[in-house]
């Protein structure tokens, strides 16, 4: 089944277009047959069967050659997938690399009882294996066999990594059969309700401005068939986000979070807390009305996803729901959140643009701010429309620019930017006082950086 529904958009085209064929020409082979032209007609009717029965012989064998080629193999020291018929491919993962580990469900094998094995490794983009497809049960044990043999210690580590076990806690990873009750874990965040969900997608600006395009395109008279892509683009837009907060819950067990989300494509993912690295609540426009926001996170491992969604701790929440999720996650009391790292409330006693600036960013002022709590957070504010707030501890800043333009330095001014893990936080220092910035810069520096082995360390 594999291959037929890693291919089942290409086998659906097909099928669309024999479908449409074979309707303009029945009428026509039903009149040839009630007509003098009865042989003709026969034989043109056993010809297209014969080229249905070819073509689904042919899709049959080759998806047996491409199913007979596609493997995995787990050993002592790392986990190999191989695919290929023509052109033969072999991909690794050493254990000591492997971050996470996923069973996904996406919408076309869920209806067969199919799931993936995703396996998230240290490394740039597309460093995930996907092992596709198995059947649910078959997943869950391999995701827990390939976490069990994790827990060993590799005899050939990479070079700058520590030879020390790593435990499936550290990994984000619990055994299915050893998961407590949901009553047993804390309830991080409770199942979001469906009619939330609705009302997200609702009040995305991206559908706001689809609809407003398609009474724009409707009242000057474009066609139907002009219309068809838009609605198609419409929809799928609506459906990721409302993908993304379906039935969404999330629990912690220790410092392991299980999240589980997912209208059409269902998803169980662990995350280890330890590995998020930075922390992102921001209000969209349109959700400003009725106090919703979104938390993201950067998780080593994660960084260069391209599921978006596994980064969402809450995908649309309260204000209060994120600031309590940021207590949890991040390395701020909550007495320190509400002075310094509430959304949309810039921190008075921050570092913050002068007013010059205001000459080439009008609403910087009302903004910006960025705020150094010892060397266990750095806080920064942005966006006036769209605001947001990012934490992170210092510790987990990769690495550190200061940059300024022919007109930061006209004005004196200049911005700090802090390179971090790939994910949706992004930290930049803008338009602070060449002096400030050059203080924050000194003081980042500064900073102790994790030794090797421990670079996923707890940020509280």
């Amino acid at each position: 089944m594999t291959p037929l529904v890693k291919f089942w958009s290409a086998l659906l085209g097909f099928f669309l277009v024999v479908s449409v064929n074979f309707l303009q020409n029945a009428a026509d082979l039903l009149r040839r047959l009630a007509g003098d032209d009865t042989h003709a007609a026969l034989m043109d009717a056993l010809y297209a069967v014969i080229a249905l029965v070819v073509f689904s012989v042919a899709v049959w064998l080759l998806s047996g050659l491409w199913w007979r080629a596609y493997g995995y193999k787990l050993d002592g020291q790392e986990l190999s997938l191989r695919n290929g018929v023509i052109a033969k491919n072999l991909r690794t993962a050493r254990y000591s690399r492997i971050q996470a580990v996923d069973v996904v469900e996406d919408f076309w094998p869920r209806l067969l009882g199919l799931a993936a094995v995703r396996v998230e490794t240290a490394g740039g983009r597309n460093s995930a294996l996907a092992i596709e497809f198995l059947g649910k049960k078959d997943a869950l044990a391999l995701r827990d066999e390939i976490m069990g043999i994790v827990h060993g210690t590799d005899p050939h580590p990479p070079e700058g990594h520590s030879d020390q076990p790593l435990r499936p806690a550290d990994l984000g990873w619990v055994p299915e059969d050893s998961l407590e009750p949901v009553g047993a874990g804390s309830i991080v965040v409770p199942e979001i309700p469906i009619m939330r969900s609705f009302g997200a997608a609702l009040l995305s600006v991206g559908t706001w401005i689809a609809v407003a395009f398609a009474v724009f395109a409707g009242n000057i008279g474009v066609g139907l068939a002009a219309l068809i892509p838009l609605a198609i683009g419409l929809a799928s837009f609506s459906l990721r986000v409302l993908n993304a907060s379906w039935r969404y819950r999330a629990v912690r067990r220790g410092r392991v979070l299980t999240i589980e989300y997912g209208l059409l494509d269902r998803r169980s993912q662990n995350i280890a807390m330890d590995r998020i690295h930075g922390i992102k609540i921001h209000q969209p426009l349109l959700w400003r009305l009725v106090g919703w926001c979104q938390l993201q996170v950067s998780v080593a491992g994660y960084g260069h996803s391209k599921d978006g969604s596994s980064t969402k701790i809450l995908p649309v929440g309260t204000l209060d729901q994120a600031h309590e999720l940021l207590v949890q996650l991040g390395p701020l009391s909550a007495a320190e959140v509400q002075a310094h790292a509430r959304v949309g409330v810039v921190d008075a006693s921050g570092m913050r643009p002068p007013a010059r600036v205001r000459w080439c960013d009008p609403l910087a002022q009302r903004r910006e701010s960025a705020t150094l709590i010892g060397m266990r957070a750095f806080i920064t504010h942005q966006g006036f429309f769209v605001p947001s707030v990012c934490v992170i501890a210092p510790r987990h800043i990769q690495e550190l620019t200061l940059h300024s333009g022919p007109v930061d330095r006209a004005l004196g001014v200049c911005s700090l930017t802090c390179d971090l893990v790939g994910g949706p936080v992004k930290m930049t220092a803008n338009h602070l006082q060449t002096a400030d910035a050059e203080e924050l810069l000194a003081q980042l520096r500064a900073r102790k950086l994790p030794p090797p082995d421990k670079i996923n360390a707890p940020i509280q």
